[in-house]
């Protein structure tokens, strides 16, 4: 009830307030009907009930036709149904009733705008300019927009005789002039502004726009080539050239012109961009056009100025796609360190820092983007392992567990993979509860992830832990991947402990054999199981392997650190 209450005296002081309107005149009878039908209508405005709130308003209008803040109310109640045609009908009246409410005005130009209802727009913005002739440009944007030509003209023509003529107006006019088809007047107006401004390029563009339409491409072209040579360092008239040598198949021409452009700073990076892309698909056709392309890329990179991250990630994507690691990488990590949040871009520099084993620059790399504000589970994984892999186990457990949380509407599989990347670091920072109960529910999601399987049954035997069930888990991996090196070595290791030596043995050597680069873990195994069964000079010479590779990877690292 207190609630009400309060919505009802909101109501009536918004009536009171805002309209003005008087509660006490000639006619006390009529003006409270008016006062409680508006009353009732602002409830329903403030309530956001729409048809309500349009039925009392349309009776408060039929009470009271001079208050224009009963129409404004009824335009914004249709502009929530989008009616864009009664919209603009009632703003148009409660701006006739108060033409100097800039409030109405200002609505129903945006309104009308809004709904593509340019009559309206227009009249609008020609009231605007009766009032303030410095409202050229907006009224002649209005003209453009409707192709009102003859009404540009003519407003121009005024204008100038009252203010004179100025480059603006000569610009709008020669607008009107192009789009009317009268060249020949086009033509000598732009003249008349070359003359003022030799070095405007945007003129000489206009002037080869103009005489091409009259049937003069040849002599426009020759007029541009020679502004073009007066000014060989302008990134415009070079871009505009483009499109002549690529007509003539002049593709050296071409390539030359897109170096001036890619190195022109008043053209924005996005638009550089483009471009060069557009450019692009000449170099797949012809090698010859590489080494030109690329240098137009460089000096696109040196001179990105405003925005050094996209063009440097440009420049990246496209050794990416040709396979250069090095330079990807480079533009990449540049790119990133320039303000980068683009996710894709940066999976990718991620992606070729961990295959070239760049953990130390892909740990920084990933903090970064994180702390730029990247909010990726797959960002996040990528720190994860990379924390794992320079053993900072707790920070990698942080980076995992907050992909998890962001993966939780992620693919099944997804979530598995987090699951068993997090029994991994959970056990290797000795935390073995939270490390069986992600491979726990890892399993529960997929019973037969080969991975988890091996890793649970391995991490189970390490601490020499219900051995019969990761004996099982083990089994079950090798008959979805037998030829696994590391489930070999699980299994192996899992028979030794339960006294299996023989059969320990046989999977061991088969681990051994099939492996490249035999890991340390697995010759330590493979020399317990020899040991056991007696062969202790087939094991020391195991033993020998097992140092050999610790000396070289102590070599390893010292050459890496002078």
């Amino acid at each position: 009830m207190a609630n009400k209450v309060v919505k009802n005296i909101v109501a009536f002081l918004l009536l009171v307030c805002a309209w003005n309107v008087p509660l006490y005149g000639q006619n006390a009878m009529a003006d409270s009907t008016y006062n409680a039908t508006m009353n009732e209508a602002m409830k329903n405005v403030i309530a956001s009930n729409v048809p309500s709130a349009i039925f009392y308003l349309k009776k408060a209008a039929e009470l009271r036709p001079d208050v224009p803040a009963t129409y404004y109310e009824l335009s914004k109640m249709y502009d929530k149904m989008a009616d864009g045609t009664q919209v603009v009908y009632y703003a148009k009246k409660a701006y006739n009733l108060d033409p100097k409410n800039l409030w109405y005005e200002e609505f129903l130009l945006s309104s009308a705008i809004k709904y593509q209802k340019y009559d309206a727009a227009i009249a609008v913005q020609q009231m605007r300019y009766n009032r303030n002739n410095d409202c050229l440009s907006d009224l002649m944007d209005m003209y453009f927009l409707t192709s009102a030509w003859d009404k540009t003209i003519a407003t121009l023509d005024s204008y100038e005789k009252k203010h004179g003529v100025s480059e603006n107006t000569m610009q709008y006019r020669l607008r009107a002039q192009i789009e009317q088809k009268d060249f020949k007047n086009a033509l000598k107006l732009v003249n008349s502004l070359l003359k003022k401004q030799p070095d405007n390029t945007a003129f000489a563009r206009q002037k080869l726009l103009v005489m091409h339409s009259m049937g003069k491409a040849d002599e426009g072209w020759k007029f541009f080539s020679e502004y073009y040579y007066a000014h060989p360092n302008d990134g415009a008239a070079a871009y505009t050239m483009m499109t002549y040598y690529n007509e003539h198949q002049s593709y050296d021409a071409l390539l030359g012109c897109l170096d001036v452009v890619a190195g022109d700073t008043s053209i924005a990076p996005k638009s550089r961009i483009q471009i060069l892309e557009s450019v692009a698909p000449l170099i797949a056709q012809d090698t010859v056009y590489i080494a030109p392309f690329e240098k137009a890329l460089f000096n696109f990179a040196k001179n990105a100025q405003r925005d050094y991250s996209e063009a440097y990630a440009y420049v990246g994507e496209y050794f990416f796609a040709k396979g250069d690691a090095v330079r990807s990488k480079e533009y990449l990590r540049k790119a990133l360190h320039s303000g980068l949040t683009d996710v894709p871009k940066i999976l990718k520099l991620l992606y070729l820092e961990s295959l070239t084993k760049d953990f130390q620059n892909m740990y920084t790399d990933a903090t970064l983007a994180i702390k730029s504000g990247v909010e990726d589970a797959d960002v996040y994984i990528q720190l994860g392992f990379v924390a794992y892999q320079i053993e900072k186990i707790k920070e990698g457990i942080v980076a995992m567990e907050k992909a998890k949380t962001l993966s939780k509407d992620a693919s099944v599989s997804t979530y598995v993979q987090l699951c068993g990347m997090l029994a991994t670091l959970y056990y290797q920072d000795g935390q073995y509860d939270k490390s069986d109960e992600n491979s726990e529910t890892a399993l529960r999601l997929s019973v037969d992830d080969s991975t988890v399987l091996n890793n649970y049954a391995y991490y189970l035997s390490l601490r020499n832990k219900d051995l019969s069930r990761a004996k099982k888990m083990s089994e079950r991996s090798l008959e979805l991947e037998p030829n696994n090196v590391s489930f070999l070595d699980t299994y192996a290791y899992i028979l030794y402990l339960q006294k299996d030596y023989q059969k320990a043995l046989e999977y061991i050597e088969k681990a051994v054999a099939k492996s490249e680069n035999v890991e340390k873990n697995i010759l330590e195994h493979y020399r317990d199981i020899l040991l056991a069964l007696g062969k202790n000079e087939k094991a020391q010479m195991i033993e020998k392997m097992i140092n050999k590779e610790q000396t070289d990877k102590k070599n390893d690292v010292s050459s890496q650190k002078e």
